[in-house]
């Protein structure tokens, strides 16, 4: 996928928002932006990045933030509500090889124009990359409720967090 190509033939436009998608090969994250500004771009192309797995049952969070500080603004991460049970069927086990990092692809794309702004391949660190295979190995054996997903969707709007387990870590550039 090059800078300046529609990020999927035929479609000019998207709705914003995050998409997450894991495969064997890697974790997947969608960007997509009305407009993007340059500083995003930039961001997205060089910036350190930092992610945050946040986990409850049958559901999971990933945060992203690009940036060189250490704490960054809260309104300055993107949240992707991801359901393991829902979106890995038929995908089989999560990514990768234990003992090995995850590989990142984070791709930005201009929702006015469903063009690509830019994209990152990054890594998970070991120990991280092996604590979200393990959450996403117990989560796909074990029964899902919906409901579990509309509970921690509203427990994240509403502020609390003390149920879930948040790790973070910066990936590599």
């Amino acid at each position: 996928m090059a800078i300046g190509e529609l990020y999927m033939d035929g479609r000019t436009e998207w709705r914003e928002g995050s998409h997450l998608t894991i495969t064997r090969a890697a974790v997947e994250i969608q960007l997509f932006r009305r407009l993007p500004s340059r500083e995003l771009i930039e961001a997205v192309r060089s910036a350190p990045v930092r992610f945050m797995w946040v986990d409850s049952p049958g559901v999971a969070m990933v945060r992203l933030f690009f940036s060189q500080q250490e704490r960054p603004h809260e309104s300055a991460w993107f949240d992707i509500i991801y359901t393991p049970r829902t979106e890995m069927i038929g995908r089989g086990r999560p990514p990768g090889v234990p003992g090995q990092p995850i590989t990142v692809v984070v791709t930005l794309v201009d929702a006015a124009t469903g063009r690509v702004a830019a994209v990152r391949t990054s890594t998970w660190p070991v120990e991280d990359s092996d604590f979200v295979r393990a959450r996403l190995e117990g989560e796909l054996a074990k029964d899902s409720s919906p409901s579990a997903e509309r509970a921690f969707i509203h427990s994240v709007r509403g502020g609390d967090m003390g149920f879930a387990h948040g790790r973070a870590w910066f990936a590599r550039s």
